[in-house]
C-alpha cells in the first residue's frame, strides 16, 4: 500500500507476488475453513499465535499441519536468500 501511494510500482508488485506466494501456502487446494486452520498453523509457528480453533472450524490433521509448516520454511528460506 505505501509503496503505491509513493508511485513505487515495481516495488508494489514485488510485494503482491510475495503476498500471493504466501496466500497461495496456505489456501490452495482448501476451503475457507481449512485455510484459516493453516494460517493458524503458519502463524503458531512464528510463535504469534495459538493453533487451535474453534468450532465450526476443525483442526488440520498433523500431516498436513507439518506439510504447510514446511512449505513455509521452505518459500522463507529461498525468499531470505534472495534478500541476500
Amino acid at each position: 500500500y505505501k509503496a503505491m501511494q509513493k508511485g513505487d510500482e515495481a516495488t508494489a508488485r514485488e510485494l503482491q507476488a510475495v503476498s500471493d506466494s504466501l496466500g497461495k501456502l496456505y489456501q490452495e487446494n482448501r476451503l475457507l475453513p481449512d485455510s484459516l486452520s493453516a494460517l493458524k498453523v503458519l502463524l503458531h509457528s512464528l510463535n504469534e499465535c495459538d493453533k487451535y480453533v474453534l468450532p465450526p472450524l476443525q483442526k488440520l490433521l498433523e500431516k498436513d499441519e507439518e506439510e504447510t509448516v514446511e512449505r513455509f520454511q521452505q518459500y522463507y528460506a529461498n525468499y531470505k536468500k534472495k534478500l541476500n
